[in-house]
C-alpha cells in the first residue's frame, strides 16, 4: 500500500511540474450598431490572454470608392500576432503590401469580455458584380465574449472580399 501511495504522489508531482501549455480560445461578438460580426482568436497562458493571433470580421458596412456606401465586407487577418499587455490592452495596424492601405484594431480584454474599435481600409480585387476598388469602414466599435458562437466562420470568410 505504501509503495502505491509513493508512486501516486510521484506521478502527481511530475504532472504538476510539467510546463504549462498555451491554450487557445476565441472571443466572438458583434460590431456595434451594425449587422457585423467579429471574432478574435487568442493564445492563453496560465489563464491570461497573451496574444491575439487572428482577426475575422464579416457583414461590416463599408464605403467603397466605386460601389458606394453600405457595401458589406468581410476581412480576415490570419497572422495578427498582437501581444496583449498585462492590463489587457492590445493594438495593431496592418498595411496591405501591394497597395499601402492601412487597417487598425485596438481593444481591451477584461476576463471573458473584449471591447474596442477597428478600422478597415482595404483594396479589394474585382469579385462577382463588384469592381476592383478601395473600401473603408471608418472606425467601428465592437464587443465580444470568450466562447460565444463564432458567426464569422459560417459566413465564408476563408478569403478577403465582399
Amino acid at each position: 500500500m505504501r509503495k502505491g501511495l509513493i508512486a501516486a504522489t510521484a506521478a502527481t508531482a511530475l504532472i504538476a511540474a510539467a510546463p504549462a501549455q498555451a491554450a487557445r480560445g476565441t472571443y466572438a461578438g458583434t460590431v456595434t450598431d451594425t449587422t457585423g460580426k467579429i471574432a478574435l482568436d487568442v493564445k492563453i497562458r496560465r489563464g491570461l490572454v497573451i496574444k491575439v493571433t487572428e482577426i475575422r470580421v464579416t457583414d461590416v458596412p463599408s464605403n467603397c470608392e466605386i460601389s458606394g456606401p453600405g457595401i458589406q465586407v468581410r476581412h480576415t487577418v490570419t497572422d495578427a500576432n498582437l501581444p496583449v499587455k498585462t492590463n489587457g490592452k492590445f493594438r495593431g495596424s496592418f498595411t496591405q503590401p501591394d497597395y499601402g492601405n492601412v487597417s487598425t484594431i485596438r481593444g481591451r480584454i477584461v476576463h471573458k469580455h473584449v471591447s474596442g474599435t477597428f478600422h478597415i481600409n482595404y483594396h479589394y480585387p474585382a469579385e462577382g458584380t463588384y469592381p476592383e476598388e478601395n473600401c473603408d469602414t471608418g472606425t467601428l466599435a465592437y464587443t465580444a465574449k470568450l466562447g460565444a458562437p463564432d458567426e464569422t466562420l459560417t459566413a465564408g470568410t476563408a478569403k478577403l472580399g465582399r
